[in-house]
Parts: structure tokens; sequence; C-alpha cells
């Protein structure tokens, strides 16, 4: 591969990197704003939950009251019946059923509110456990993101120390190549040192024929 198309493939490469990495960013904060309008929204429906709550609380008094005011009425209605007083008897008996009507509207009330507060309370559950999962989701996302760019780093930095060590490698060899020229020229010119002096040695010999110097001295006449 010519070091041009090298060149281009690793370009390309990048841009794809960069594409990726900003979509991911992309992806991530619209994520995040999206968690942070549904929690919004949801906190909303507390209010609603609230109010509801209290229109049941007082359906549950009034249902109470009327089941009270029912059943005092019936009693009087009875005792006046047994005492003879049918007038009485009438008038408590009156009292007695408005009583009971009143008693059967607020337990439609009541009844109605607690199917409606159970069903708000089971979207209000489900879509808090909806959230949170893709919350949880995200920080995983997010955690696994801080892993891989750690990875890419050692990677990169693992690439470059292989590429420093062979680089080294090569230039350690160089150098040794180098010390090892110097080394053969220093023992070369020892060694042809050596030789002169050798050869210089013979020399002397032949000149003197292996006399010493008082044997030179002893032979002058």
């Amino acid at each position: 591969m010519s070091l041009l198309k090298k060149l281009f493939t690793l370009g390309r490469k990048a841009k794809h990197d960069l594409e990726d990495a900003l979509d991911q960013e992309t992806i991530i904060a619209q994520t995040e704003q999206a968690l942070r309008d549904d929690r919004a929204a949801l906190a909303k429906t507390d209010g609603t939950r609230i109010e509801f709550g209290a229109k049941r609380r007082e359906a549950e008094r009034k249902v109470a009251e009327f089941t009270e005011s029912a059943a005092k009425f019936k009693a009087r209605a009875i005792q006046a019946r047994d005492s003879g007083n049918e007038e009485l008897a009438l008038k408590a008996m009156g009292e007695m059923q408005k009583a009971q009507t009143q008693l059967e509207a607020q337990q439609k009330i009541f009844d109605s509110v607690s199917e409606s507060i159970a069903t708000l309370d089971r979207d209000y559950d489900n879509l808090a456990a909806q959230i949170e999962a893709r919350g949880i989701e995200l920080e995983e996302l997010k955690a696994q993101d801080a892993i891989l760019d750690v990875r890419e780093s050692l990677a990169s930095a693992s690439h470059a120390v292989h590429n420093n060590t062979s680089n080294a490698a090569s230039s350690l060899s160089r150098a040794k190549e180098i010390q090892q020229k110097r080394q053969d020229k220093l023992d070369a010119s020892q060694e042809l040192d050596s030789a002169r002096d050798l050869d210089a040695q013979f020399a002397e010999l032949d000149r003197t024929g292996g006399k010493s110097q008082k044997d030179l001295l002893a032979e002058l006449s």
C-alpha cells in the first residue's frame, strides 16, 4: 500500500471515529435531557395525586358520617315505632333514607376516587421504573465509555511504546555497530604499532648481531 493511500485511509478512519464520538456525545446529551424532562413531568403528577388523595379522605369521612347518621335515624325510627309514635317514626325514617341516599352517593365518589388513585399509582410506578431503568442504562453506557477511553489511551500508549522500543532497539544496534568499528580500528592500530616495534627489534638485532652495548664496548680497540 502506498504512503498516500495509507494516509488517506488513516484520515478517513479518524473522520469516522470523530463522527462516532460526536454521535455518542449527542445521544448521551439527548438521553440525559429526556430523563430530566421525564422526571420533571413525573414530579408534576405529585400535585394531582395529592389532590385525589384529599378527595378520597373527604369522601371516606363523609361515608363514615352518613353511615353513622343513617344508623342513628334508623334506631330512632324503630324506637318511635315501638313506642307507638308513628309520626315521629316516619320522620326519623325519612331522615334515615336521606342519610342512606347521601351515603350511597359518597360511597360511589369514594370508590371512583380510590380506583383513579390506584390507576395513577400504577401508572406512576411504571413510569418511574422506566425512567430509573433508562437512567441506570445511561450510567452503564457512560461508565463503559470511560473504560473504553482508558483502554484506547492505553492501546495508543502501548503502540507508541512499541514503536519507540523498536526505534530504540534499531538505534542501539546501530550505535553498537559504530562502537565495534571504533574498537576494530583501535585494535588494528595497536596491532600495527606492535608489529612495527617487533620489526625495529629485529632490525636492531641484525645490526648488532645480538651483542649488548657492553659487548660492543669491549670490542673497541
